[in-house]
């Protein structure tokens, strides 16, 4: 038997094939569409640790890095057209 779960796991294989273009376009839905909250969750899935290892390298401080990897992520989100 197959749950909620099984399919969310199936987009997400669906999703990680996808190229990063093909993401972004994803994710200029409407923010209630959950096809679109899932493409930003993969994006930045595919980029957190190095923008988080950017962020150390530059601060070498972990907290601070992690926060400035948020701003760097949301502000990227935020500058997505759509």
């Amino acid at each position: 038997m197959s749950g909620p779960s099984d399919s969310y796991s199936m987009r997400r294989g669906e999703l990680a094939r996808r190229t990063d273009a093909e993401l972004v376009s994803l994710a200029q839905r409407p923010p209630d569409e959950s096809a679109g909250r899932e493409a930003v969750a993969e994006l930045f899935g595919r980029y957190q640790e190095r923008i988080y290892l950017w962020c150390f390298r530059r601060v070498r401080q972990h907290e601070l890095a992690l926060d400035l990897a948020q701003d760097v992520q949301l502000n990227a989100y935020r500058a997505l057209p759509g």
